[in-house]
């Protein structure tokens, strides 16, 4: 039974929830929508959008030329649906847009964009040569392609991929190949016959397994690795990494070796083993939230699960089926094209993007990777996926991403995800607790909180930091990180903002029926600093802070404040409580829960 305060907030939530806006989407527990259907109603929005100069508006990104290589990629995006739709219409507005992009370029610069403009011209050359613009401007997007340069070096030795822009430039390499141009430029790419292509089949039969073999983890008996860039590795270009490592094999064919097409099944495995049960697979992180990731998901297993039926084909499909489900469901296509986040569409969800987030660049990409993957995605009718880890009843792994480690963790009805350490400033690479899912008697998933605010107010800590007697304030860092007896622990403690060690000791997160207990070490001169974050603005007093989704309850002597609303990737009414506690003994505990059903 519920204590008297808690009921009383409850109540004052129910009161408050009555007048609200309504409940976030959540992802659907019914059939996943057809990829092609989802690619279809973006290809219509965006050429019902087109200008006549080819270009494209952006509701996020307003100032001309932003976003570098959005009409090359949404140009592309449009001529793959135009193609497999028959829609010659699509192909025509998909070749204007990069007939645009070429006329903006001032320089070669943008890896991204060549590989796009390189992709389309191949794809324009032998499968819609007959495309009106393409008759009259083809020498455009040859002169374009032959003053292309190499951007990064390909000879390195050493297993390291700074970058996902490695996979993408070999992905360039290959369709640069495929064009069978040749350049008199000095130093451009086609100045030195088959040079494109050696350094694409360099990256990924070589480099790229380098990089798996020295990132080694594992979930459930299974290879993992990290694939992201380095050394932040944020998930969400994880997932794009995989999708271009597989468009790459796809591209080189019989050329990708045995250890290139390991790295990228390795790469599908980490997913499936980090995967939210939502399908989630970019919940902390840049870029957290963005639909792209989960189109690229898609296209990683899609192409990693092969042409069998076996247990490792079906664990494979149920990551695509997964992310396809999610985009579906929360990224609907509305008047600025899909959703980048699922918030909101449009300027509104500006405070909750990175800088470089723009409706036209990540619809084309979003786009692009659907038609990619589609392919893949129908060549097996009649075998079904399974299941990802996050879906089993008792599951947990440690995922080694360097600096950005975290690990998840599933008993019964409570899924999470604790990372080891903060990066920077960011509330969304910040440490400890960076997702908590629990499962409603209805089948769905419910966040117990919302996705990190990229600014969450003061202090950007969401804790649990320390002032000991000294008064100088301490954050939390993680030194080893770790699951066993079905819990995660960090051993670790605080440190000075300058990375002094203030005090070790170990954190806990310890599942219960309805959430999560954090144990915090303690002593009872200590005050520490803790913050909860909450979809809805939270009723809060004394120990707790509430509203009809979660429930906080903290021990020890508190005082309790409320800050927003915040922009988060996952809600536009993001709220932190801010507890300011004396512990009463060498521990504190933290409870986020789903609150306890009616009395």
């Amino acid at each position: 039974m519920a204590s008297p305060l808690l009921r009383i907030l409850l109540a004052a939530v129910a009161l408050v929830a009555a007048c609200a806006a309504p409940a976030a989407a959540q992802a659907p527990v019914g059939a996943a929508p057809d990829p092609a259907a989802i690619a279809d109603q973006m290809a219509a929005r965006w050429v019902a959008l087109q200008r006549p100069s080819g270009s494209f508006p952006d509701s996020i990104r307003q100032q001309r030329g932003w976003g570098r290589y959005g009409e090359a990629g949404l140009g592309y995006g449009l001529m793959l649906s135009g193609l497999r739709a028959g829609r010659p219409d699509w192909i025509q507005a998909g070749a204007r847009a990069q007939r645009f992009a070429i006329a903006q370029a001032l320089d070669r610069s943008s890896v991204f964009e060549s590989m796009l403009i390189a992709s389309g011209y191949n794809l324009l050359r032998l499968r819609a040569p007959q495309t009106p613009l393409f008759v009259t401007d083809r020498g455009a997007w040859e002169g374009y392609l032959r003053d292309i340069r190499p951007l990064f070096d390909a000879s390195i030795k050493q297993p390291y991929l700074s970058s996902n822009k490695y996979l993408v430039e070999a992905v360039l390499g290959l369709e640069l190949h495929n064009t069978g141009l040749a350049s008199e430029t000095r130093g451009a790419t086609l100045n030195v016959p088959g040079e494109a292509r050696r350094r694409a089949l360099h990256i990924i039969d070589e480099l790229v397994p380098e990089r798996v073999g020295m990132l080694r983890g594992r979930a459930d008996g299974h290879r993992t690795t990290a694939l992201s860039d380095r050394y932040a590795q944020p998930p969400a270009y994880h997932a794009l990494a995989a999708g271009f490592l597989a468009r790459a094999i796809d591209l080189a064919g019989g050329a990708a070796n045995r250890r290139a097409r390991k790295a990228l099944r390795i790469a599908v495995r980490t997913m499936w083993a980090y995967q939210s049960p939502d399908g989630d697979v970019a919940y902390m992180g840049r870029s957290q939230g963005q639909a792209w990731a989960l189109a690229f998901a898609l296209l990683a297993s899609a192409r990693a699960a092969g042409r069998g039926c076996d247990d490792q084909t079906q664990d494979f499909l149920a990551v695509g089926d997964r992310a396809v489900r999610r985009l579906g469901a929360l990224h609907p296509v509305g008047p600025n094209g899909m959703a980048i986040v699922p918030s909101a569409n449009g300027p509104a969800t500006i405070p909750a993007l990175d800088d470089y987030a723009g409706d036209v660049v990540y619809n084309g990409l979003t786009l692009t990777a659907l038609e990619w993957a589609i392919k893949d995605a129908r060549r097996r009718p009649g075998c079904l996926p399974d299941a990802i880890m996050a879906e089993r009843a008792r599951a947990d792994a440690v995922l080694r991403f360097e600096t950005g480690t975290f690990a998840v963790l599933r008993r019964g009805r409570v899924w999470m995800a604790v990372k080891r350490a903060s990066q920077g400033d960011d509330p969304r690479t910040g440490f400890g607790l960076r997702a908590l899912k629990y499962l409603g008697d209805d089948g769905r998933w419910v966040d117990l909180m919302p996705a990190a605010p990229r600014f969450a107010g003061a202090p950007t800590t969401l804790g649990p930091a320390l002032i000991p007697r000294s008064g100088r304030l301490a954050v939390p860092k993680g030194a080893h990180l770790k699951t066993t007896n079905g819990r995660i622990t960090i051993d670790g403690g605080w440190v000075t903002p300058k990375g002094k060690w203030v005090r070790r000791g170990i954190f806990k997160w310890i599942p219960t029926r309805r959430g999560v207990r954090m144990v915090v070490p303690a002593k009872r001169r200590d005050t520490i600093l803790t913050s909860s974050l909450f979809t809805g603005r939270p009723a809060a007093a004394g120990r707790i802070a509430a509203t009809r989704r979660t429930t906080v309850r903290v021990g020890g002597t508190p005082t309790v404040g409320v800050q927003g609303p915040l922009a988060s990737t996952t809600s536009l009414d993001a709220w932190r409580a801010d507890f300011t506690i004396r512990p009463r003994g060498k521990k504190l505990t933290i409870r986020v829960e789903a609150p306890p059903p009616p009395a």
